[in-house]
Parts: C-alpha cells; sequence; structure tokens
C-alpha cells in the first residue's frame, strides 16, 4: 500500500471531513491545510517538509491509526528518520541558533512553521548589505540567495529577525522572484517573521536567485549585522556601508557556533579607501552565525 492510499482509507475510517482533521491537527500547534491533506490522499505528492513530517505523526493520532503507521508509508521514510533523529543532536539542533528558542518556535507557529523550515528551501548562497546612516542607525538591509528547492515545489520564504527592540513594525520592499505575503511580531522578545512566497512557486530542485530589502525601524542603531548559515551555504557576503558623516573607527568579522557560545574573531575588515564600507566574504563557512561588528570613535 503506497502513502495516499493508507492516508485515504484511515480518513475514511476516521468518518472526519478534511476540514475538521485540520482543525484538530492546528489545535496541537501543528498546521496543515486541507489542500494539502487533500493532496497526500490523492498521491498529487507527499510530506516532505520538516514541518509536514511532524504534522503527520498529529495526523495519526486524530485517525486513530497506530504511531508510525503513515509515517512508514512516506517513500525514504527510513533515511527521514535518521535526518530527524540527527536533527534532534543538540549540536546540529536549528533552534540553538536562536537566543530565544521559545519564542521564536511560538512565532513561527503563527505562519504554520517550525524552526527548521527556517532553511527551507535551501540557500546556496547568502549576501546581506546593509546601509546605516549618520546616527549609526540601520535603515536598509538587501539580502540576496540562490535557493534550490528539494524535493517537493517550494512556495514560501521565511524570514526571522532579531531586533533589540521594535518601535515599529519593519516593511519589504522590492522584493525580486518574490511577493510579500504576511508578518508576524513578537514586539516583548524584539522578534519579527516574515512570509514571502515565490512567484511562480519554485518547482522541486529548482534553483533561483531572489532578493528583498528590509526597511528597518527607527533607531535600530546596533553595530553588528549577523546571518545564520546552514550546511547547504557555499558562499557568504556580509558588507556594511556607512554615512561619511560617521565612519566606524574599526570593523572585524566574527562567528558563533550557535547563541550561546562566545564569538570566535575571525578578521579585521580594512574597508575601502573611504572607510564607509566594508565586506566580509567567506566561502563554504562552517554552520553557525556569523557577522560583522564595528566601533566609533566615541567607544559605541
Amino acid at each position: 500500500m503506497n502513502f495516499g492510499d493508507g492516508l485515504r482509507t484511515a480518513i475514511a475510517s476516521s468518518g472526519l471531513s478534511l476540514d475538521e482533521i485540520a482543525r484538530r491537527v492546528a489545535a496541537s500547534g501543528h498546521r496543515v491545510s486541507t489542500s494539502t491533506i487533500s493532496a497526500w490522499q490523492s498521491g498529487i505528492s507527499v510530506p516532505a517538509r520538516t514541518a509536514s513530517l511532524r504534522a503527520l505523526g498529529e495526523l495519526e493520532r486524530v485517525l486513530g491509526t497506530k504511531a508510525g503507521e503513515l509515517v512508514g508509508l512516506v517513500p525514504g521514510s527510513t533515511s527521514r528518520r535518521r535526518t530527524h533523529a540527527r536533527s534532534a543532536d543538540p549540536a546540529v539542533d536549528a533552534s540553538a541558533m536562536w537566543s530565544n528558542r521559545d519564542a521564536v518556535s511560538r512565532l513561527l507557529s503563527r505562519l504554520g512553521a517550525v524552526t527548521e523550515d527556517l532553511a527551507e528551501p535551501e540557500k546556496l548562497f547568502r549576501r546581506l548589505r546593509l546601509t546605516v546612516d549618520a546616527e549609526g542607525n540601520h535603515r536598509h538591509l538587501t539580502i540576496g540567495s540562490l535557493v534550490q528547492a528539494g524535493s517537493e515545489p517550494a512556495t514560501r520564504l521565511l524570514y526571522l529577525h532579531q531586533f533589540p527592540w521594535i518601535a515599529e513594525l519593519p516593511t519589504i520592499v522590492a522584493p525580486h522572484g518574490l511577493v510579500f505575503n504576511r508578518f508576524k511580531g513578537d514586539h516583548a522578545n524584539g522578534l519579527g517573521a516574515f512570509e514571502l512566497l515565490f512567484d511562480p512557486p519554485l518547482p522541486a530542485r529548482a534553483a533561483a536567485f531572489v532578493e528583498y530589502t528590509v526597511v528597518h525601524p527607527p533607531r535600530l542603531n546596533t553595530t553588528f549585522l549577523e546571518v545564520r548559515t546552514g550546511p547547504t551555504c557555499r558562499e557568504l557576503v556580509l558588507s556594511a556601508t556607512f554615512d561619511p558623516a560617521r565612519r566606524p573607527k574599526r570593523c572585524w568579522a566574527y562567528r558563533k557556533p550557535d547563541a550561546q557560545a562566545e564569538e570566535i574573531r575571525l578578521a579585521e575588515l580594512t574597508g575601502n579607501a573611504e572607510r564607509t564600507t566594508y565586506q566580509f566574504v567567506r566561502l563554504d563557512p562552517p554552520r553557525g552565525i556569523h557577522g560583522i561588528r564595528w566601533e566609533y570613535d566615541d567607544g559605541r
């Protein structure tokens, strides 16, 4: 029996409608749409994303099947279980990349996502370009990525940012290959999560370059820029351009294996001749947090 047949049989035996099934699964914090369940039982697609596989476990409970009965019918389920077992290892736990794991999980759940979904689709190249004004405020951040879909078409990209505070909501402008869909914020924990939709959806195994600019809220004046990289990232470029009225005294690159680790200083950055633009490039960066940090003459 294949997965679609097994799911269709379980749904028929439960006597529940697809809407009711989706509602009960969502009540446990695992969201899956009725259209997705319909596509699964029709054989159009199978669960492949981390969030889908987690929802499938809850779906088994709602339908009254034995634990693992439907999961075992998913093609490649054995290798997936090994992958999830590795993900449970704290050394490779995606949630370790964020200082407030519970808050991040709660925020992403409002978008029907889990922490691992931040890595999907795979990001092969990352380029972040930050502009800083004369007051030291982050004005806007342009993020470009070469992405590749997995075994399922990619329909969305999630962007999560942790701010020291959010006086006003950040906004997305000038998206390329993407369309802004929705934003969820957690003011108390300084978190913001964007959901952008691929336009058009990215076919399975296909690659595309996407780009968008985040316009930051006023008075965001931290002295660092950092990004979290996964095991698929082959090239990373971080740059910051400063207003000539307030150039940094020095700038350096760093990395951290996870959010709780101490910073490891990688290199002093010399910048351009005017000392207004600093850039850090790393090939095959190790998984973790990479950033550039700077300080001004006044010590800030």
